[in-house]
């Protein structure tokens, strides 16, 4: 029997695991591009599908996360768990995020 492969270094990624990860990456970064481009145009609940699209790709950067919570309180017409969750989200991975700042702002005065 082979004796026990070490856990370090780790084994090298399969061939063409890296071209994929980034492949993905970029095709969620243009998922989210067309979500915002779809808020844009007040096509809200094609925006959130397509947010989600991006999301199961990779996780989302907070700037994309931030937009993802305003398009579903945009949807929802409230500041529902699920909203301030991901708002929340964003701003603990960078409380400096302007758009969640942004966005914060907003969906706790919505009358401005």
């Amino acid at each position: 029997a082979a004796p026990p492969r070490p856990s370090w270094p780790p084994p090298p990624p399969a061939p063409g695991t890296l071209a994929l990860q980034h492949a993905s990456s970029t095709q969620a970064d243009q998922l989210f591009t067309v979500a915002e481009l779809l808020l844009t145009r007040g096509h809200v609940s094609e925006a959130v599908l397509e947010a989600q699209k991006a999301m199961r790709l990779r996780e989302p950067s907070p700037d994309q996360r931030a937009l993802y919570a305003y398009m579903l309180f945009r949807r929802g017409g409230s500041l529902s768990p699920s909203v301030w969750e991901h708002l929340s989200r964003a701003l603990n991975e960078d409380p400096k995020c302007e758009r969640a700042l942004h966005y914060r702002a907003l969906m706790q005065n919505p009358k401005r």
